[in-house]
């Protein structure tokens, strides 16, 4: 089944086992943290592109890549949704990601524009879509672990993967 809208959206694994607690009472609190973003069909909740990096990055670098994965299984004229961190120079036209205001004003025209086309889709209902993508991040979490276990950077990059298709295999 062809999907008309993906929602994009990305969530952090803590790669200790250490409670943000423990850390913060031992004097070490833990600053690092894997980044795993998920492109999700809106109708069937199925994870179409995964993307790793790790947490100080912006989320606009792993778009591209995400909307590569999940264009197979999309229709021709497709929506994409995510969220503000989003925002960057990938953004094509029609795309459903709010622009950054900053100094609370929003001065280029396509970015006015981009603004205006987030409202009416809140109005529509079609943005409330993109939370969709938060229930999978809290199924995943919940079914499998915030955090990963592995102890070099290419596997920490691999269990993030790796938890989005066994996800796949529970949705089924």
């Amino acid at each position: 089944m062809k999907e008309f809208a993906i929602g994009i959206d990305s969530t952090g694994f803590r790669t200790d086992q250490a409670s943000a607690y423990y850390s913060f009472r031992n004097g070490r609190p833990k600053k690092d943290w894997v980044k795993g973003a998920y492109a999700v069909g809106v109708s069937t909740q199925f994870i179409l592109g995964t993307c790793a990096s790790y947490g100080r990055y912006q989320d606009s670098v792993l778009l591209k890549s995400l909307r590569r994965q999940s264009r197979p299984y999309a229709l021709k004229k497709y929506v994409l949704l995510a969220d503000a961190g989003f925002d960057g120079r990938q953004i094509k036209l029609g795309d459903i990601v709010p622009p950054v205001r900053r100094h609370g004003t929003l001065r280029a025209p396509e970015r006015v524009a981009r603004a205006e086309l987030v409202a009416q889709a809140r109005l529509d209902g079609l943005y409330g879509q993109r939370w969709k993508c938060e229930t999978v991040h809290s199924v995943i979490k919940r079914k499998f672990g915030d955090t990963v276990r592995s102890r070099t950077t290419r596997l920490h990059f691999r269990e993030v993967f790796v938890k989005g298709l066994i996800y796949n295999i529970h949705v089924l």
